[in-house]
């Protein structure tokens, strides 16, 4: 299942690349805290080169499911990112992406159903540093944290590789 997690990324990845012709990709893995229990976590990042300019505002998309507790959450984040060169083959990064998280709190008491269907902000700030072979190629760390009223907030590390369009 991860494989192909994987592979669907690299594939909706290089259709990315081709269709925003200025800008950069980031297919990544990595791993993470939910609901007390640890998570594997995939993704898509889509950052835009508007002038050669920081901020580059982007796009993420991220799939996360947990072992024990056998929850699994897919959304499309909105964000910026933030370069700075620190060496000839090094750059650090920050990252900041936010989302409206849909929550069923639904619950059944007597027979009635109580509660519904909250939408929350969520908030996935992040700081990276990011190792490039060539010109537009590059592997990437990230470390931040999920912030969300729901047991989707925690720690997040993610392991990613960078295509510069």
């Amino acid at each position: 299942m991860k494989k192909f997690l994987f592979l669907a990324l690299l594939v909706l990845s290089v259709f990315t690349a081709n269709v925003f012709a200025a800008g950069e990709v980031d297919v990544w893995g990595g791993c993470t805290r939910l609901n007390m229990d640890n998570a594997f976590t995939v993704g898509l990042d889509c950052f835009f080169d508007v002038n050669k300019k920081n901020p580059k505002p982007g796009l993420r998309v991220v799939y996360l499911r947990s072992g024990e507790n056998r929850i699994s959450s897919a959304s499309v984040m909105f964000g910026v990112r933030s370069d700075y060169d620190i060496g000839e083959k090094f750059n650090l990064n920050g990252k900041l992406f936010v989302d409206i998280l849909e929550f069923n709190n639904t619950k059944k008491r007597s027979g009635i159903k109580v509660g519904g269907v909250i939408f929350l902000f969520g908030v996935d700030p992040s700081v990276g540093l990011q190792y490039l072979f060539t010109e537009k190629f590059g592997l990437g760390l990230d470390l931040g944290y999920r912030l969300s009223p729901t047991p989707f907030s925690g720690f997040t590390a993610k392991l990613g590789l960078n295509f510069k369009i």
